[in-house]
């Protein structure tokens, strides 16, 4: 194929991905991530209210998580996300998986995380940020989310997550976020599906 011909195939590919996104636009709105809590990329960002274990959301942590995360320059100030997407610090709400839901049980102990008795990473919470400054993760033990709880998470060992500031509230998921494209799968692990829970 000549270069001129693979100039074209390019420049067409690119024009059709615009179109895509302006279509997706329509519905919602488009939000390019550049942190490495979740995978890089394009995500259609909507309002809602339901969510379901395993799906990305939009989702503002609670408030002193907030405040901590705010200075220390984990939270990115808001700016350009649908109405009403602003959390109470003026910062921009958190991108994570929603895995836990009242009734559902965390363990983190020195084995990783576990969800309902099944190990979900085996990370252990970092103790010192990327900037070699102290984090205070959630202790060691068993949590039973309570109704109303969601328990947020994302693989990345650094993301700002429950790991670190515990279940947020429900109420505070502001919507869902749908990858249109990303540099890395967006899936959730088979594990977090309520059908793996063990009998009691």
């Amino acid at each position: 194929m000549s270069r001129a011909a693979q100039g074209l195939l390019a420049a067409a590919g690119l024009f059709a991905m615009v179109l895509l996104v302006a279509s997706f636009a329509l519905s919602g709105v488009v939000k390019l991530n550049l942190t490495a809590s979740m995978p890089i990329g394009l995500y259609l960002l909507r309002p809602t209210s339901a969510t379901h274990r395993g799906a990305v959301v939009i989702v503002c942590p609670p408030p002193e998580a907030q405040r901590i995360g705010v200075a220390n320059g984990y939270l990115a100030p808001a700016r350009g996300l649908m109405p009403g997407s602003r959390c109470s610090s003026g910062s921009a709400p958190l991108l994570k998986y929603a895995i836990a839901f009242a009734g559902d049980e965390i363990e983190i102990s020195e084995n990783g995380l576990f969800l309902n008795g099944r190990l979900i990473d085996t990370q252990t919470p970092a103790r010192l940020d990327r900037r070699g400054r102290k984090l205070a993760p959630v202790p060691f033990g068993r949590y039973r989310l309570r109704i109303g709880q969601v328990w947020l998470y994302s693989p990345a060992r650094y993301s700002w997550d429950s790991r670190y500031f515990g279940p947020a509230r429900l109420s505070d998921v502001l919507g869902t976020a749908s990858p249109l494209w990303t540099t890395s799968p967006v899936a959730p692990a088979p594990t977090w599906d309520r059908r793996n829970k063990p009998e009691p």
